[in-house]
């Protein structure tokens, strides 16, 4: 049978656009399918790329022109033990002004017109970009992988399928890499992007710094210590992302299995962040404009 691409790549993130230009710059004939109806649905938040992922990336982004928004140079860390007294720990882990816009720990970016930037370049190598498109399973013979069938019941193979989906995909589970991710392993995360009046005010407010906060439950500020991944505030040019998240499943509060209404906990958290912190409500929230 001969098939209709060298390799398909499921998933256009970061990952399955760096194999598939790489995969059609060595000459190959490159599918991607993409889920989302444009490149970068799937990722909508904001994150550092450490300074090492350029120096020691592929050299298409390192001499590219990337969608990077505000050199990183560090981490502050706020520990709130309680936040209406106004009682927390600032731990720094930062490059001192003025060396840090220079000397950077790394660059901050949002995802998706990174992700579509590095689309562009896969499609002007030659590789095949299928958007609304949903690698459904795999076509198995004599215990190989040779394609994927679609959502929609097409059947396309390939000599070899790269499985970039993401770590809640399932392709993996069906190729037998690996088993379903147990609920106390995977997060849900609520997401929000604030307008700064200017970069000048993003340049006072945060710096050259993300900062992470986390809290006692009481709190209710913040997702469960040792739960989750906090609070994270990536600044960019005149903007903030503000991110928090929390695993699914928390067995040992309330009964065993208790699974928490993560989405109203998310939103708890994030409308008693901006009412009580007074970081927040005096050093931040006066230069938002949208």
């Amino acid at each position: 049978m001969k098939e209709d691409y060298d390799v398909i790549v499921v998933g256009a993130g970061f990952g399955g656009l760096v194999a598939a230009k790489r995969c059609a710059d060595a000459g190959l004939k490159v599918l991607v399918v993409e889920r989302g109806e444009e490149v970068g649905d799937k990722i909508v938040s904001g994150c550092t790329i450490l300074i090492y992922g350029f120096l020691f990336g592929p050299d298409f982004i390192r001499n590219g022109d990337p969608p990077i928004e505000r050199p990183c140079a560090g981490i502050r860390n706020y520990l709130v033990k309680d936040v209406d007294a106004d009682d927390y720990e600032v731990i720094e882990n930062v490059i001192p002004q003025p060396l840090s816009p220079v000397i950077v720990a790394g660059y901050n970016i949002y995802c998706k017109p990174f992700c579509q930037w590095m689309a562009e370049l896969a499609v002007k190598a030659g590789v095949e970009l299928r958007t609304s498109t949903v690698a459904k399973h795999l076509i198995k013979e004599e215990g190989e992988v040779k394609g994927i069938i679609t959502d929609e019941g097409e059947k396309i193979t390939s000599k070899i399928v790269l499985d970039c989906e993401g770590h809640q995909g399932l392709l993996a589970v069906e190729a037998g890499l690996r088993d379903k991710w147990a609920p106390e392993t995977i997060a849900l995360a609520s997401a929000y992007d604030y307008e700064m009046n200017s970069a000048r005010e993003t340049d006072e407010v945060f710096g050259f710094v993300n900062e992470f906060l986390w809290a006692w439950d009481e709190n209710k500020v913040a997702p469960l210590l040792g739960y989750g991944n906090g609070l994270m505030i990536f600044p960019y040019d005149s903007s903030f992302h503000y991110m928090q998240d929390q695993c699914l499943k928390i067995s040992d509060i309330g009964s065993p299995g208790y699974v928490p209404d993560l989405r109203r906990l998310l939103n708890e958290y994030h409308k008693s962040l901006i009412s009580r912190w007074r970081r927040w409500k005096n050093e931040i929230e006066p230069h938002i404009s949208v």
